[in-house]
């Protein structure tokens, strides 16, 4: 009976973790030795498990692990009477420790705590076994394994951590010293740039690739810690059986530390866990055997050892030996992230932009030297949709193009200004007695250049704001301005009346003769030559245009009053007819030109 209790209050003693829940695994064997595996555990994080378990019915599943059991016996109870070699920081829960057999088998235990220190821990768990009056004790392992602490993300946030061409990123440390001391750091950034400091300075990435950042945090902030003592010798027996041992642990100003429980007839070598902080100066453990005043009377001083934070190990204080687990727990944060840095892809080219002005009504194709992975824009807004290769377009603006390659870096080409200017006023006329008169004359353009066709062929030298026909057919009238090229027409069909008299349509000759122009070498090469006279200063609007009244090309001559000559250049054009028509504030005229 004496034994019985003194496991129950062992089992009590140690109740500092959750309580467990049973849960086994179906189907499994009545009569088996089962142990549910423990759950890996970190150092600095808190660990839990659950285990569950089922003790055998006879020596024979005992045997399979243990060679110095007798297989086949019966068994009547079975008593759990030791956890041992526990990683430090860890404690352990267990509700129930004796087993009547066969009706009680299943149990659990919890473990519980925070890691201290890494490593592969087998755990020992000491079984006795009761035959009849018989009993034989016997131990089993399994392990626990405690990583490093180590954090791949946590240790450190990176800011704008990838991109395109030179990229500069910023650094968080997520393990914080507040001021406090015990910390240190270091830095890799795999940039050929290292650092100690706890909030390094941004660090720039210019050539493409990855960059492997390494971080180290080392935080030796716990001190020392007793974790647990291994009562190897007292210097105190009982009467009739073992002592009943109780150990205290005392600070240097002498208060309590750590007080066990009461471990009646206790069996050495006797392993307490304590997990008490220590700090400088020095401890006292002390043992006792308490006798509760009954036939040995008084409490028994069974040794006591003093230590401190550099001593550990096996102690010996006279009467009393011990084996004291010291640590000092340093936790290593390591994490490890990548800076990956994209090449920026060549700038786009934009094909096709004309060097000039467009008209109204036309239609312009600009194409760019990448055949996907693009995004067409025109006045900072994007033009849906836009992805393709080749852009149509008919509006006025400023285009570019984007092109995002596979990595995601992007890219703009250079602005290119497209202009599309407005078409004169339809030049509609007027038909009677023959003759076709410009209807609005105010609302040509200030340099307008006009050509008057029949049945689609122009009739040369026919430049005015009226014609006379003598024929019927469709006259068309077409209105070019000399400053933008663009030109607009009105067409009408119209039939000839040979009984009205004929009329003049221009007095644009005149005005030539007066002004006395003339025009030379006519035929000519490379050169038209223009020379007229000015009874005031003038600005002169002169064009050249081809046959179908396209203008060729055009200016304006500021000339003082006198002789104006002026020189065309028609090395570029092909042999043919051309027009040279004159315009100033006192009339306009045209003539013919002839290139060999």
């Amino acid at each position: 009976m004496m034994l019985l209790f003194g496991i129950a209050s062992w089992a009590q003693g140690q109740n500092a973790c959750p309580t467990c829940t049973t849960q086994l695994p179906d189907p499994l064997p009545a009569d088996t030795l089962y142990l549910a595996p423990a759950p890996n555990g970190r150092v600095g994080e808190f660990y839990s498990a659950n285990i569950s378990f089922r003790v055998p019915r006879s020596t024979t599943p005992v045997a399979a692990v243990d060679t110095t059991v007798t297989p086949g016996i019966t068994i009547n109870r079975i008593t759990i009477t030791g956890l041992t070699n526990l990683p430090a920081g860890l404690s352990f829960e267990l509700p129930q420790a004796v087993f009547n057999l066969p009706d009680s088998t299943d149990g659990c235990v919890n473990i519980c705590g925070m890691p201290l220190q890494p490593g592969t821990y087998l755990v020992n768990v000491t079984l006795t076994a009761q035959v009849f009056v018989l009993s034989q004790q016997s131990t089993f392992t399994f392990p626990i394994v405690i990583e490093p602490a180590q954090s791949i993300t946590d240790g450190f946030t990176m800011n704008n951590a990838s991109g395109c061409g030179p990229v500069t990123v910023t650094f968080e440390n997520n393990v914080l010293s507040g001021g406090n001391p015990g910390f240190s750091y270091f830095w890799d950034f795999g940039n050929g740039n290292f650092s100690p400091e706890e909030n390094p300075v941004p660090q720039t990435y210019s050539a493409p690739g990855q960059y492997r950042v390494q971080y180290r945090a080392i935080v030796d902030t716990v001190g020392h810690i007793l974790t647990k003592v291994r009562i190897l010798q007292v210097g105190c027996t009982d009467l009739f059986n073992a002592p009943d041992l109780k150990i205290f642990l005392y600070a240097p100003d002498s208060s309590e530390v750590f007080v066990s429980q009461e471990f009646q007839n206790a069996t050495l070598p006797l392993e307490v866990l304590i997990n008490a902080p220590i700090g400088e100066g020095n401890y006292r453990l002390r043992v006792l055997d308490l006798d509760n005043g009954i036939i040995g009377g008084a409490d028994d001083e069974c040794g006591a050892i003093t230590f401190n934070r550099t001593l550990s190990g096996e102690l010996d204080g006279g009467t009393l030996r011990a084996f004291l687990e010291l640590i000092n727990p340093v936790d290593t944060i390591i994490s490890v992230d990548t800076v990956e840095v994209f090449p920026l892809p060549a700038t786009p080219f934009i094909f096709g932009v004309p060097n000039g002005p467009l008209c109204d009504g036309e239609l312009l194709s600009l194409s760019v030297n990448y055949p996907d992975g693009v995004q067409w824009y025109r006045d900072s807004l994007p033009v849906l949709p836009g992805d393709a290769p080749v852009l149509e377009l008919s509006t006025s603006g400023n285009y570019y193009v984007s092109y995002t390659s596979e990595d995601g870096c992007r890219v703009y080409s250079n602005l290119a200004y497209v202009e599309f200017e407005p078409l004169p006023t339809v030049p509609a006329f007027t038909v009677g007695q023959n003759r076709l008169t410009l209807f609005d004359p105010a609302a040509l353009p200030a340099f307008a250049v006009l050509q008057w066709y029949l049945n689609g062929e122009p009739l040369a030298g026919e430049n005015g704001q009226l014609l006379c026909i003598t024929e019927s057919g469709l006259y068309q009238l077409v209105v070019t301005n000399g400053f933008t090229g663009c030109s607009n027409s009105y067409s009408l069909p119209v039939n000839y009346n040979p009984n009205l008299p004929n009329c003049v349509s221009s007095s644009h000759e005149n005005w030539l003769e007066n002004a006395g122009v003339r025009i030379f070498p006519n035929p000519g090469w490379d050169l038209v030559q223009v020379e007229m006279q000015l009874d005031a200063p003038a600005t002169v609007h002169w064009q050249l245009t081809d046959v179908n009244g396209r203008a060729v090309a055009g200016g304006i001559w500021e000339a003082p009053e006198g002789t104006l000559r002026r020189s065309i250049e028609a090395g570029h054009l092909p042999q043919g007819v051309y027009f040279v028509r004159l315009q100033t504030q006192e009339g306009f005229g045209v003539k013919k030109w002839v290139k060999r």
